[in-house]
């Protein structure tokens, strides 16, 4: 199911933004002009996202856990300690200036 979340100029800044889209938690990874979609919680302890930083890790872009450090890729895969386990991950389409999300 493809949702949409709003227009690409709503998210034109390179930065972290919340979306709540049906009944699900997530964040939108806006970075150097592709958006990324990811569930809004850390697998090591649940702790949401949405004021992690986003940086590298080994020449990857990543978010990071305000938590407890966690990294984790912009596709959700763990990438260092303490999470072992990586998190659900959302495919972004844009159709001319909107910006989807598929669920499912």
């Amino acid at each position: 199911m493809k949702v949409k979340v709003g227009k690409k100029l709503e998210f034109d800044k390179d930065g972290i933004y919340r979306l709540h889209v049906d009944n699900n938690d997530l964040i939108l990874i806006s970075k150097e002009g592709q958006f990324f979609c990811l569930e809004n919680r850390c697998s090591h302890e649940d702790f949401p996202l949405e004021d992690g930083d986003l940086e590298y890790h080994d020449g990857l872009p990543c978010i990071v856990c305000p938590a407890h450090g966690a990294k984790f890729s912009f596709e959700g895969k763990a990438l260092c300690l303490p999470a072992v386990e990586d998190i659900k991950s959302f495919e972004v389409l844009i159709e001319g200036d909107e910006v989807f999300v598929k669920l499912a």
